[in-house]
């Protein structure tokens, strides 16, 4: 079996299999051996880490709190619905940015981070003790990031998807439980406590 067939999606997960092989044969290990290993890593905790069912609606756990690997994580989400999925599926994503400073410096690139997504949800910003300041705290704000992200949706694709601030985690539960329907797949984002959200969604 010298076939890459890996269970994790996306782009830079291939990227980073590849990487693996090019180590492997280094080390001389085998390509059998390191392809097996691959192809039955199934992931690790809170990247992209399947939770449960909700609406028998998928949830999926993920520490993604920088544009960059949101973006490529939405990717590698939407590659895999496109590929093993027949019923009409919606990628939605629950966001919490990490810390006022970070979202502040990218900014622009939050902006973009959610566009391969069906349906976005942003909550409040995790502030990091000891690591702000409150002259940056009044010129962010997850509300900005929507209200930019719509304008950004309306202006290059004249399609506004579904993008929306909701300020708690008992609101956002409510929320999803209402609207996720079978087949959505959903992903729970940040580096923050919003694991927390996920445990509140699959108690029963």
């Amino acid at each position: 079996m010298n076939k890459l067939n890996l269970k994790i999606p996306g782009k830079h997960n291939v990227s980073n299999a590849m990487a693996v092989l090019e180590v492997a044969k280094i080390l001389k290990i085998s390509r059998e051996r390191a392809v097996k290993t691959l192809n039955n890593f199934s992931g690790t905790w809170r990247r992209m880490e399947y939770r449960g069912k909700i609406n028998d609606a998928k949830i999926f756990d993920d520490y993604g709190h920088h544009p960059t690997e949101i973006k490529a994580t939405l990717e590698g989400a939407k590659e895999l619905i496109t590929k093993n999925y027949k019923l009409k599926t919606n990628l939605w994503c629950v966001f919490q940015p990490h810390q006022y400073q970070r979202t502040y410096k990218l900014f622009s690139q939050f902006i973009s981070a959610f566009d391969a997504a069906d349906k976005t949800i942003i909550l409040p910003i995790y502030s990091v003790p000891g690591r702000e300041k409150e002259s940056i705290k009044k010129k962010v704000s997850s509300e900005k990031l929507v209200d930019a992200i719509n304008k950004k949706q309306l202006t290059v694709n004249n399609n506004k998807k579904h993008i929306a601030y909701i300020d708690n985690f008992k609101k956002a539960k409510n929320y999803l439980a209402k609207n996720l329907k079978k087949g959505d797949i959903c992903l729970i984002m940040g580096a923050g406590d919003v694991n927390k959200l996920t445990e509140m969604l699959l108690s029963k």
